[in-house]
């Protein structure tokens, strides 16, 4: 029997247990990857706290895969052929769509893989890439093409949410966004805006964070725990005071708390939008109604991307419009570590696990 070495997580465990484990068995469709690269997500810390709970245990994370084709199964000619031109392009080298869908309905219809009726995600559903070895479907490899390396790998959830954020709130060039939350999603959110031709405020608790912030390109930073936050419109008002800016035409909330979505309110602009990424224990929030209707304040989430969209985020890497902002490197063996670093906002940009 064949093994690999994973990090398993058991149920109601708050670290990972690094053992070996049968490498998976390919079914028609599957193929294996050997994973070089593996993004940690801040997801992967609401799964240890059970905010989002795995169908069983023992449970693999990790989302944010890049890697080589080891081995493959084709379930017909098209994915043979599909197979074939991957290792023409990149050599074997891919990273990997998180949603596994069903494809028929009316969300896979209409090209929205991430709203799928019926979906299924590596790393959350499914065995992820904290492990020597994944097992995927081929329809959900792509091509990781050069000069892009395996730090690609966070473009497919870091890179491509913020994308599809952004392009959802349609920020015109000239135009303000800020990005509440300085971190891999954060940290893609400054430069993917900073692409569309729009000024950014940068927002966070830790004062590197902002440092970091300035260095992919935030016009302004705020460290809101130096500003009132008790009363929003008191931190709007010294906001104010100290960039001489009234008021915001996006908001990037990769937080999602009370104070966060409460400061987006206050903050952005009448008829603005304000798109939530972020969450955490946190199920219900408590937002001025009043304000919200007479400004018609647009509030709306926005959940991973779709496949195309990560296509077009690889494309903003390739011309360097963009880089994966990983700052934290690690071997599976300190994943603890990593997620502990994580915990306490320690990494600042993306912490990615390391396969050599």
């Amino acid at each position: 029997m064949k093994t690999m070495r994973a990090a398993l997580l058991y149920e109601n465990s708050k670290e990972l247990s690094l053992e070996e484990v049968k490498i998976p068995e390919l079914k028609n469709g599957d193929a294996l990857v050997r994973v070089k690269a593996c993004g940690i997500c801040y997801s992967d810390i609401n799964i240890i706290n059970g905010v989002i709970k795995p169908p069983r245990y023992p449970h693999v994370l990790g989302h944010e895969i890049a890697g080589l084709i080891e081995d493959y199964k084709p379930a017909n000619d098209e994915e043979r052929m599909f197979i074939k031109n991957i290792f023409q392009k990149s050599e074997g080298r891919v990273l990997i769509y998180f949603y596994i869908t069903c494809g028929h309905c009316i969300h896979c219809l209409k090209g929205e893989d991430n709203l799928c009726l019926h979906f299924k995600r590596i790393g959350f559903e499914e065995w992820g890439g904290y492990a020597e070895y994944v097992r995927v479907p081929i329809r959900n490899l792509l091509p990781l093409q050069k000069p892009l390396d395996f730090n690609a790998a966070i473009l497919v959830d870091a890179g491509a949410t913020t994308y599809r954020a952004l392009r959802k709130a349609m920020p015109l060039p000239g135009s303000i966004v800020m990005v509440i939350g300085i971190g891999g999603l954060g940290g893609m959110a400054i430069q993917i805006a900073k692409a569309f031709g729009t000024k950014v405020i940068a927002v966070d608790i830790i004062n590197e964070k902002l440092v970091y912030a300035k260095k992919l390109g935030a016009d302004y930073t705020v460290n809101l725990e130096e500003v009132p936050h008790e009363n929003m419109y008191k931190t709007q008002k010294r906001i104010k005071e100290l960039l001489g800016i009234d008021n915001v035409d996006v908001v990037i909330d990769t937080v999602g708390n009370n104070n966060t979505v409460s400061l987006g309110i206050h903050m952005v602009k009448r008829g603005g939008r304000i798109v939530l990424l972020g969450y955490g224990k946190e199920k219900n929030l408590n937002i001025p109604l009043i304000k919200i209707i007479y400004d018609e304040i647009i509030i709306e989430g926005s959940r991973a991307a779709s496949k195309w969209e990560v296509y077009e985020v690889l494309q903003l890497a390739k011309k360097n419009l963009i880089i994966p902002n990983v700052t934290n490197e690690y071997s599976l063996e300190n994943i603890n570590v990593a997620l502990n670093d994580l915990r306490t906002g320690k990494i600042l940009g993306r912490g990615i696990i390391k396969f050599y």
